[in-house]
């Protein structure tokens, strides 16, 4: 039960931080905007919730939705044939995973691959950005969350150098801040919790992977680049109001260990919009601007 709890905190996490920041309309077709709505499912296939679109421009929905599908069932770097209609691949990973034919029974837990979920992040100025979280059971547990963002003319899916001209060393140093600012605020607390127990804060700088760190009184926490560590723009996501950039140590979740926030907000007034951004950046801005 812990395990499905946590899941489903993943999930909550993401659909309270959309709703926060603005998540931009998930249904409501207009100027800019797609009509984004769940593949219709029954019985055991319901575990897998898996977003679609509708767009004007039926090739780019197409483009747009087999990204989708192909992630939320199996990743990234996938491709799923192209015959197979999403709710007949939705009905084959419930069987996949949660169905046992020697005992003729649907499985509680299941294994591999068992549910997916998503949330809207931005749905505004021709573009689209989700995140997407799957679940998985086996001889471990996890939940993997990615983030696509797409421009709803083309279909086209977007990388960082799309829609943002910062430079990637500058994009890094401020991101190895913010983090380096979390990690020593986490670990602070660890010490006022823990007092003398050496052992319990050398357990907590392990699990947050501070081997990728420098720790040394002259530079304070940062990512060891000298050694070969770098920030990883693989992952990012748009808001209404801000750039999100991610940085997740490699922690298993264990009930009562220390677990550092992942998501870092930059508002747009303090990045370099690219073009494809700019309409949203631009509205951003005049809403926070005084009347």
């Amino acid at each position: 039960m812990e395990r499905i709890r946590r899941c489903a905190a993943d999930y909550f996490f993401w659909g309270v931080l959309g709703a926060l920041l603005g998540g931009g309309g998930a249904w409501g077709q207009g100027i800019g905007r797609a009509v984004v709505y769940p593949v219709p499912t029954t019985g055991e296939a319901s575990r897998f919730r898996v977003p679609q679109v509708r767009l004007a421009d039926a090739a780019a929905a197409r483009r747009i939705n087999r990204v989708l599908l192909s992630n939320a069932l199996l990743g990234s770097g996938q491709s799923l044939g192209s015959k197979v209609s999403p709710a007949q691949w939705l009905r084959q990973a419930a069987l996949n995973c949660c169905y046992n034919p020697d005992a003729h029974a649907w499985e509680a837990a299941g294994n591999g691959l068992t549910g997916s979920n998503y949330h809207v992040l931005l749905n505004r100025g021709g573009l689209l950005s989700l995140s997407i979280t799957r679940q998985s059971n086996g001889s471990s547990y996890a939940c993997a969350t990615d983030f696509l963002t797409f421009d709803l003319h083309t279909g086209r899916r977007l990388f960082l150098a799309d829609v943002v001209a910062d430079p990637p060393r500058q994009l890094a140093r401020r991101l190895q801040a913010a983090v380096s600012r979390r990690l020593r605020s986490e670990l602070a607390e660890a010490v006022s919790n823990y007092g003398n127990d050496s052992a319990r804060i050398a357990y907590v700088a392990q699990r947050f992977q501070l081997e990728t760190w420098d720790t040394t009184p002259q530079t304070g926490l940062r990512l060891d680049t000298a050694n070969g560590a770098e920030a990883n723009f693989n992952d990012f996501a748009l808001a209404p109001n801000a750039l999100l950039l991610f940085y997740a140590p490699e922690m298993q979740r264990i009930e009562g260990d220390p677990q550092p926030g992942a998501t870092y907000v930059f508002p747009y007034g303090r990045i370099q919009p690219r073009k494809l951004l700019l309409p949203v950046a631009q509205a951003a801005l005049r809403k926070r601007r005084p009347r």
